[in-house]
């Protein structure tokens, strides 16, 4: 029963790793997506005047503020899954404790 636990938590582990994984991936793609969109912003701020330009800076920051956000939800993200990762190895090594 205990084997059969610490199998069925190996697992969860295991699918929250990959749910992470993923997750950080989809950030990545979100933050990459935004650059490009500033890059294109300011590519375009020659061409209008103040009052838009003005505009398009407001939406810069914003832009800036949320990429800074991503990057901390990714390195959120990447200390949860190194956690999760030695939890199994830890579990991993006590299921071979147990098996012996």
């Amino acid at each position: 029963m205990q084997y059969r636990f610490i199998n069925l938590t190996n697992e969860r582990i295991y699918v929250l790793n990959e749910n992470l994984k993923e997750m950080n991936e989809a950030i990545s793609e979100y933050a990459r997506v935004i650059n490009e969109q500033t890059n294109v912003i300011n590519e375009n701020a020659n061409l209008v005047n103040d009052e838009y330009l003005a505009a398009i800076k407001a939406n810069q920051e914003a832009m800036n503020e949320m990429n800074a956000l991503i990057n901390r939800y990714r390195e959120i993200i990447n200390r949860n899954a190194l956690y999760f990762e030695g939890i199994l190895e830890n579990l991993e090594d006590l299921s071979l404790i147990i098996a012996e």
